[in-house]
């Protein structure tokens, strides 16, 4: 186990990395990137850390993990989802209800559930049974 520095270096790259954190945050990289060489996080900070962007505030200080419950398939999905823009946090949370609407539909596997004007899918390849290719 490093130590205190070594451990916030640890947690920064893994809710998301310097560039997020400080977009989030409101503050330069720099900031961030002196946080992580002089060990001096303000509490406040440290505490919107913890609280906003889901560090393990007590690994950071004492070495122990907090016990979150999420596994790490679900840690690397938040801090991908935290990395995100905007828009690609709303895509994920489309793609994520579709999916769990599709689940209680009893949808799954590789089926695909086509909507609109006569279920025609846009592209180059679609030809409907009879056609003749032009």
């Amino acid at each position: 186990m490093g130590g205190y520095r070594e451990r916030f270096e640890e947690e920064v790259d893994r809710i998301g990395g310097v560039s997020a954190i400080a977009r989030d945050m409101g503050v330069a990289r720099n900031t961030i990137y002196n946080w992580m060489e002089k060990g001096n996080v303000p509490l406040n900070r440290l505490a919107a850390l913890g609280g906003v962007m889901g560090m393990d505030v007590v690994y950071v200080v004492t070495g122990q993990h907090s016990g979150s419950s999420l596994s790490a398939e679900e840690s690397e999905m938040l801090a991908l989802y935290r990395a995100a823009t905007l828009s690609g946090k709303m895509a994920a949370v489309g793609a994520l209800q579709g999916a769990a609407s599709a689940e209680s539909k009893g949808i799954g596997g590789n089926q695909v559930v086509v909507k609109g004007d006569g279920n025609k899918v846009a592209g180059g390849g679609y030809h409907r049974y009879g056609d003749k290719k032009k």
